[in-house]
């Protein structure tokens, strides 16, 4: 869906991989990438309707974070994390992603946070 909405002429320079995040995608250089994004939440698998579907988890997406994600963007570049705090696992996630984010030296990182204010948070 994403390469169907990003046109023909950007498909070529967009590569998306649907895939742990706890380690690059194959073949991420080091400062090559102008963006990485991470959308957390519930992983898309088939839970059985007695169980909570799984969840990402705040220790891998710090990690991840820090290992490697930093790591993949040139200069200028930028890392996006969408966060949905409307269930326990996301509400941990976004307090680590967030005493995270406030660790970034201001130097190197401009860390920002966005909210929806006209709907109830998912």
């Amino acid at each position: 869906r994403v390469r169907d909405e990003a046109g023909e002429a950007n498909a070529a320079c967009l590569r998306t991989s649907a895939q742990s995040h706890a380690a690059p995608p194959p073949g991420l250089a080091p400062r090559s990438a102008t963006v990485v994004a991470f959308n957390l939440g519930f992983l898309p698998t088939r839970a059985r309707s007695d169980e909570a579907p799984p969840t990402t988890d705040a220790e891998t997406t710090v990690e991840a974070l820090a290992s490697w994600a930093l790591g993949s963007v040139k200069p200028g570049g930028h890392v996006s994390v969408a966060i949905y705090p409307g269930h326990p696992a996301g509400a941990r996630e976004a307090v680590a992603l967030r005493a995270f984010a406030e660790r970034l030296p201001s130097s190197a990182w401009r860390a920002t946070s966005h909210a929806p204010v006209n709907h109830e948070p998912s």
